[in-house]
């Protein structure tokens, strides 16, 4: 199942996709009138049994109503592993604070924790998905470009297919170490990966930061303001400005629309993209 970090592969971008496919299909066949067990998880034979030994079926209902699991999913920022993206913002937090020149980069060194050493800090991905795998990959990535991010942007699918053959972010590349960090593998957590970035110039400055979660986990949601930005700059290649306004206008709005259809003929009107992204 993680062959593709080692030898590449673009089948990870399905799985969500086939989830999401037998969710819309058991919907359609329970609407044509066909059943399941109804005691499918908690049956002698069910989900839970399978799974495990013993179950807390209370966990199941606590809170139901009340605690909305939802808040606590992480929603990834840019198009490259979960557990990476609190170090590419360190570099572009730094990039930007330090106006770096990507040029006078002399080392990366990145804190990580033991679980990402060896599937996440392959260097020199062989395509696409295996860059978006690759901690050296993204940090390179993310240094290269670090001082031209403004609000709202984020490394897409066509930043990663563009950096297999930039010689800026290969030389990068090779600056970059990552090493085990003993703050970082403190703070690690099931929801979040942490990391400490510190960037070291050819004058000998060093500029260094730690990231105790990437933004949009649970800890460090986005703001509205984070959201709205992101949509813009995503979504203004394909919509006008005025267009963009009214979509973000009905979502702050969303209880008080009267139709769906308003929504759906916005974004029907939207031409489709020459090149349409693939999933992360």
């Amino acid at each position: 199942m993680t062959r593709f970090y080692f030898s590449g592969s673009t089948v990870k971008r399905i799985h969500a996709a086939r989830a999401a496919e037998n969710g819309v299909a058991a919907t359609l066949l329970a609407r044509h009138g066909f059943a399941g067990p109804e005691d499918i998880i908690e049956g002698a034979n069910g989900f839970a049994c399978a799974y495990a030994d013993s179950v807390d079926f209370k966990r199941i209902t606590h809170g139901l109503g009340a605690d909305y699991v939802l808040r606590e999913v992480t929603v990834k920022g840019h198009a490259c592993s979960a557990r990476v993206q609190a170090a590419v913002e360190g570099i572009f937090e730094l990039s930007k604070t330090h106006h770096i020149d990507p040029d006078r980069i002399a080392d990366i060194l990145i804190g990580i924790p033991t679980v990402i050493r060896g599937r996440l800090t392959i260097p020199q991905p062989i395509d696409v998905q295996a860059a978006q795998m690759s901690l050296p990959h993204s940090a390179a990535l993310a240094a290269a470009i670090g001082p031209a991010a403004d609000d709202g942007f984020a490394l897409s699918v066509a930043d990663y297919e563009r950096s297999l053959d930039d010689p800026r972010v290969k030389r990068i590349e090779k600056l970059v170490r990552c090493e085990v960090n003993s703050q970082v593998e403190a703070a690690t957590t099931a929801a979040a990966v942490p990391a400490r970035v510190t960037i070291t110039l050819t004058d000998g400055r060093n500029h260094s930061v730690f990231v105790p979660a990437p933004k949009g986990s649970p800890s460090r949601p986005f703001s509205h303001y984070d959201h709205v930005a992101r949509f813009r700059r995503e979504l203004a290649n394909r919509f006008t400005a005025r267009a963009c306004d009214q979509i973000v206008e009905i979502a702050e709005n969303l209880a008080d629309l009267d139709k769906v259809r308003r929504l759906t003929d916005l974004l029907a009107v939207a031409p489709a993209p020459a090149s349409a992204p693939a999933g992360s």
